[in-house]
């Protein structure tokens, strides 16, 4: 009778069936490479027959096996027809291979732009970059972070210090948060708007809301729209404010609601604006109300009706409308 040993099939079968998966993934890897490559010449031809020219001095698909990384060497994008025309040092796009609805883009160094009429250029480093996500429809988020980055512009430059921006479209609503570390103004941004006093620095900040009723398509409002602003905090020089509230959006496009203003060290901020000659002698009373219901973490709410935000009867600012109307509603009436 033969005495065989066991079977080796459950030691041996798994080790085939693990090698026939890499095998296979790495079949699938290298297919898609080919396919990335040709789908970004293809993209380039249909770009050129709708008179956009992009041109490059070299581009590469790596990143085996964990991610297809898109490696452009001076990309140049010009669109005849509008005049806008980008020119960067390099491009690296970032896809993962089990998600083509989500890639990550980063364009370091100097990066030249030209449009409406005007040029800048940006310098950017290397840990910045910028996000998308898609579904069939369209864009459904966008995240940006900037680290470190200098726009250099003919109205003055921006130097901007941790930056984090993300940007969500639904069907019915969009959420929007910003926040930043610093940011840094020329001298001829400042005076242009008459901000000089102020000083150069922005300190930490956030700005976030979520709007109602307006989806991707901001021309069509799905139902009532309404604005709900979180958060609005600016520390730019003596100024210290801070921001919230929940507002109708009217058929004409303007914001309706309470406003809730906070500001702090408001002596620093009456002082600067005093030095600086702006405003009438009501300015330094209305910093002082609003000082005074600021204390202990509170705030001062002041309506915005029918485009302005008024307190003790002054009007502190015209507010003009900030969505479009309404298709067929009556403007004039609201």
């Amino acid at each position: 009778m033969s005495n065989a040993g066991p079977s080796k099939l459950w030691l041996y079968g798994p080790i085939g069936f693990f090698v026939l998966l890499v095998g296979a993934y790495c079949a699938y890897w290298f297919v898609a490479e080919d396919l990335i490559e040709a789908g970004v010449d293809d993209w380039v031809e249909e770009q050129r027959l709708d008179g956009i020219e992009v041109s490059f001095a070299s581009k590469d698909v790596r990143g085996f096996p964990y991610r297809f990384t898109l490696d452009v060497d001076k990309p140049s994008y010009h669109d005849m027809r509008s005049g806008i025309r980008w020119r960067g040092d390099a491009l690296e796009i970032v896809m993962q291979p089990w998600n083509y609805r989500h890639a990550i883009a980063r364009a370091p160094g100097r990066n030249e732009v030209v449009a409406f009429g005007t040029s800048s250029t940006a310098l950017i480093d290397d840990r910045s970059a910028i996000s998308f996500r898609w579904d069939e429809d369209g864009i459904t988020s966008i995240g940006l972070t900037l680290d470190e980055a200098d726009l250099v512009s003919e109205f003055g430059d921006v130097s901007v210090g941790g930056l984090d921006v993300h940007f969500g479209a639904g069907d019915v609503d969009t959420r929007f948060n910003a926040e930043w570390n610093a940011l840094s103004l020329s001298p001829e941004l400042l005076e242009a708007q008459s901000y000089a006093f102020l000083g150069s620095d922005i300190q930490n900040g956030q700005l976030a809301f979520l709007i109602n009723g307006v989806g991707r398509d901001i021309a069509e409002p799905v139902g009532e729209r309404d604005l709900q602003l979180a958060a609005l905090r600016l520390n730019w020089g003596p100024l210290k404010l801070g921001v919230k509230g929940k507002f109708d959006i009217t058929p004409r496009g303007s914001i309706d609601g309470p406003l809730q203003v906070r500001l702090d060290d408001t002596d620093d901020l009456s002082s600067a604006i005093g030095a600086a000659g702006i405003g009438g002698p009501e300015v330094p009373l209305i910093i002082q109300a609003i000082g005074e219901a600021s204390k202990d973490g509170q705030f001062l709410t002041l309506p915005i009706k029918n485009g302005e935000l008024k307190f003790l009867g002054f009007t502190l600012a015209q507010i003009p409308p900030i969505f479009p109307p309404v298709a067929g509603s009556n403007i004039l009436a609201q």
